[in-house]
């Protein structure tokens, strides 16, 4: 019997790293030349990170903050800089009100799956929705007839889902502007669907904040029945996201 290949760990990652290499898939880490005329990598769509007065101001007003919360905000780390903070856009986004998560990742994670767990729910995901809203699916544990994937903003294959659907509240997830493809869903019709089946519309901006729609608030404004989750970490040059809605 042939002796048994041993692999240590560090071998087991050289020859994945030298199977990227073969293909040209191996990436690294580099900083962004300062010379380019058009910027292409990045999500920092107004440029606001090298925006000098933007920086002074908050410089100025991070003086006067504690160095980090210390703790979560439901241990003790809560100050009323979050609620200051979370009232403010609930406003500018014309919501009851808002929610603060530290990154569009751990909103759309955090709000799927919570609402996967509540009883009588079934969700209705787009086909190309972001990884973490199909995370926070996923994470709530919703039985898999519970979870339906619907054609990429295919109204008709959508209405046709909800109209077997026997559950008790319907989420339908979208996002407005979705960035792999840039087109944008038909918030309107979407709205008026959930309005019929029972449903509840969730939209992601992330793309669309500070760049689509009145005073760049993205597609989903005025909407008190709509949830939106509004990610700081793009056009708003910032860390953070917001869950917008019903309180």
């Amino acid at each position: 019997m042939a002796p048994r290949t041993t692999h240590s760990l560090n071998n087991l990652v050289v020859e994945v790293l030298a199977g990227l290499t073969a293909q040209d898939r191996l990436r690294s880490l580099s900083p962004t030349p300062s010379d380019l005329r058009a910027d292409l990598t990045h999500n920092d769509y107004l440029h606001l990170r090298d925006d000098a007065e933007l920086h002074a101001a908050a410089l100025a007003r991070a003086q006067e903050l504690p160095f980090g919360a210390g703790a979560s905000r439901l241990l003790g780390g809560e100050h009323p800089i979050f609620r200051t903070l979370e009232r403010a856009f609930a406003a500018f986004k014309g919501a009851p009100d808002a929610l603060y998560f530290p990154s569009g990742y751990a909103a759309n994670e955090a709000l799927l799956s919570t609402l996967s767990t509540l009883p009588g729910v079934a969700i209705f995901s787009d086909a190309l929705n972001h990884a973490s809203l199909i995370d926070g699916i996923r994470l709530g544990g919703l039985p898999k007839e519970r979870r339906n994937v619907f054609p990429h903003l295919d109204l008709v294959a959508l209405e046709r889902a909800l109209a077997h659907s026997d559950a008790a509240v319907n989420v339908i997830v979208v996002e407005s502007l979705y960035s792999m493809d840039g087109d944008v869903a038909p918030l309107s019709a979407l709205h008026a669907l959930a309005a019929k089946h029972r449903g509840v519309l969730v939209v992601d901006e992330a793309h669309a904040n500070f760049c689509l729609g009145a005073q760049g608030k993205g597609l989903v404004t005025d909407r008190v029945d709509v949830i939106t989750v509004d990610t700081c970490g793009k056009a708003m040059a910032a860390q953070g996201a917001f869950v917008c809605g019903p309180n």
